[in-house]
């Protein structure tokens, strides 16, 4: 099928839709296949959709969700000692999308549910998976030492987890003065991606934590 015209219905401040002609291979009948309301209009997500298949772009890849772990060695320090941890290539391939990609689409601040096209940093509970809950200092999380997240100034806190959008990697922090050599703690955090298609998928991601006077600040993908 060939699209042969389009025209523009109506634009305001929350919607803008559509009206595609397409012409079927055995009539001349103009039909829309994405109009799902019967009204002539398709919203502008299918219009992206319909450019992409206009263009060869595969829309049918639905992202994957998956759960990944780190080994985090990390020297107890008067600072915060940051670890930068880059994005994994099975995140890439689980949103199909590339890592600057990845870093531009998460959101500066925790959303309450991430918008099409965004990914929202959470606190990731492997036994409820999806579960959207905000415990959160900016773009990231304090945890204690069992990995239940907590406010900065929580006399438990001791690691914390976070995205940088500018450095486009996650960041791993300590609380200053709080941990020994021996020390052992676990963040737990997620990715939720809302793709342009209105899929969601989220990747957690578990990072152990030990605290030796030997470590270099590193993270290694078990």
């Amino acid at each position: 099928m060939d699209v042969n015209a389009y025209q523009k219905l109506s634009m305001d401040d929350n919607n803008v839709t559509w009206m595609i002609y397409i012409e079927d291979e055995e009539s001349t009948k103009p039909v829309n296949p994405y109009d799902a309301n019967g009204d002539g209009t398709i919203s502008i997500a299918d219009v992206t959709k319909l450019v992409n298949i206009i263009l060869g772009k595969d829309h049918s890849y639905v992202p994957q969700d998956i759960e990944l772990e780190y080994d985090v060695m990390m020297k107890p320090s008067s600072d915060y000692g940051e670890v930068d941890v880059p994005i994994a290539q099975a995140i890439c391939d689980a949103f199909a999308l590339t890592a600057t990609e990845i870093a531009e689409k998460t959101c500066s601040s925790i959303p309450d549910t991430p918008e099409r096209g965004e990914i929202g940093l959470y606190w990731y509970n492997p036994d409820e998976p999806r579960r959207i809950i905000s415990y959160t200092d900016n773009t990231g999380y304090w945890f204690d030492a069992s990995g239940t997240p907590c406010s900065w100034d929580n006399a438990n806190a001791l690691v914390a987890a976070g995205f940088n959008k500018t450095k486009g990697c996650f960041v791993l922090s300590q609380k200053p003065n709080k941990n020994q050599a021996g020390d052992t703690a676990e963040m737990r955090i997620m990715l939720l991606y809302h793709n342009d298609f209105d899929n969601y998928a989220y990747v957690g991601i578990t990072f152990h934590v030990t605290f030796s006077d030997d470590a270099t600040g590193t993270a290694t993908l078990r």
